[in-house]
């Protein structure tokens, strides 16, 4: 269940989007009047969404929404993880399942996911299309003691939404590495690209609550247009 700072921020989140707000947020006495919550509530919904890169804060004068620089038809938010939900306002992104197995983890995805090598992990494999549109490759693995059940029609849908739902696992740190990758034989026979090609590589380990992984996935991303946005945050300086 989500705490009462995590639905304001949610609701907040969700009137953003919808251009309730454009420009600045109330004051945060009104946002406490709208939602008869404290002020530490408030305070706590709003520093989610600045922590986002949903606003920005002017000492004095309040909470701003921060707009992007550029391209924001095909924007992704790194810090929320909606992953590519955040480009399915233009269109359903569409699933291709590739591959969809149980396997051993082996060495090394039992080191990125913290368990025995012999330990049983979900291996799956799919394309994502927008319309006609390729948008990526996709590899993943999944814990089975922390994902106890997936099938291949699940897959076609969002997986981490499926995983929020039943199991209550939600990714609450990642850690994320960017790199421009070279296609190998396989990656361009399934994608129709050439051999050695450029693709926009992340790989990501997402952890539970308790810091535990549960899941590294590898993506390539093809959209010729697309931007990444992450906000960073300074406190050493």
């Amino acid at each position: 269940m989500a705490l009462k700072y995590q639905e304001v921020a949610l609701n907040l989140a969700d009137k953003i989007k919808a251009h309730e707000y454009d420009k600045k947020l109330p004051s945060e006495g009104k946002l406490m009047e709208e939602y008869s919550v404290s002020r530490n509530t408030i305070r706590n919904a709003l520093n989610v969404l600045y922590n986002q890169g949903l606003l920005r804060r002017i000492q004095g004068s309040g909470y701003f929404i921060n707009h992007p620089l550029h391209n924001q038809a095909n924007i992704v938010n790194m810090a929320n993880k909606n992953g590519l939900h955040d480009l399915e306002e233009k269109d359903a992104i569409l699933s291709e399942i590739l591959v969809f197995e149980t396997i051993l983890a082996g060495e090394t995805i039992g080191s990125y996911l913290k368990i025995d090598p012999k330990d049983p992990v979900y291996h799956i494999k799919r394309i994502r299309r927008r319309k006609d549109e390729l948008v990526s490759l996709e590899e993943s693995f999944y814990r089975k003691d922390v994902v106890p059940y997936l099938t291949e029609e699940i897959c076609n849908e969002s997986i981490s939404a499926f995983i929020k739902k039943h199991f209550q696992v939600t990714s609450k740190t990642a850690d994320e590495y960017m790199s421009l990758h070279r296609l190998n034989e396989e990656e361009a026979e399934l994608t129709g690209k050439d051999v050695g090609s450029s693709a926009f590589m992340i790989e990501e380990i997402n952890c539970q609550k308790n810091e535990q992984p549960y899941d590294y996935s590898k993506t390539l991303y093809f959209l010729p247009d697309l931007t990444f946005y992450s906000h960073i945050s300074n406190y050493l300086d």
